[in-house]
């Protein structure tokens, strides 16, 4: 059996709509929605030493007293320093709170995006090349917003998105399927 030139075209048409759509969604929740960085939460505490509980604390940072004979021998015996400064305490909590917010939000986007895909791939567009790029597009969606983020999104969300995927899914199955049949 020939290969035919045309459906060799539309192939290759319909696969680069799918790469580039997931690398314009992927962009645009980097360009619209800027992910937490370790610089913006902690760059006032970072290289900085601190030898009391009063001014670690001052800080956001938690105080750990070490006991003298667990005191490392290279500090002096009359040494001032009793304990350790974890003085990226309160900023890494909440680097990682906003961390979380933001991956909740991204796969939220992500899904939204998938599934709107979907919708214009199987109901809107009619042109064959196209329609295939937005549907695969929509699948590949999905995919990267379970492999990027579903370790951060909470039981409930993940539940939730799912059922809703599933319903809309389904739903256009129904719908189209009248399409099919003809």
């Amino acid at each position: 059996m020939p290969i035919n030139s045309n459906s060799v075209l539309k192939l290759a048409l319909g696969l680069s709509i799918v790469i580039i759509l997931n690398l314009l969604f992927n962009y645009g929740i980097d360009l619209f929605f800027k992910e937490p960085k370790f610089e913006d939460f902690c760059s006032k505490v970072m290289n900085q030493q601190y030898y009391d509980k009063a001014s670690c604390e001052a800080v956001g940072g938690m105080w750990q007293d070490i006991p003298a004979e667990k005191m490392p021998s290279q500090v002096a015996p009359a040494s001032p320093v009793t304990g350790y400064c974890n003085a990226m305490y309160k900023c890494d909590q909440e680097l990682r709170q906003a961390d979380n917010l933001y991956r909740k939000n991204s796969f939220l986007i992500m899904i939204a995006l998938g599934f709107a895909s979907c919708i214009l791939g199987f109901l809107v567009i009619k042109e064959w090349p196209i329609a295939f790029g937005f549907s695969y597009g929509g699948l590949i969606a999905f995919f990267i917003a379970a492999v990027k983020y579903w370790s951060n999104i909470d039981d409930k969300v993940r539940f939730f998105a799912l059922a809703f995927i599933l319903i809309g899914l389904i739903a256009i199955g129904y719908k189209k399927s009248k399409d099919w049949q003809k």
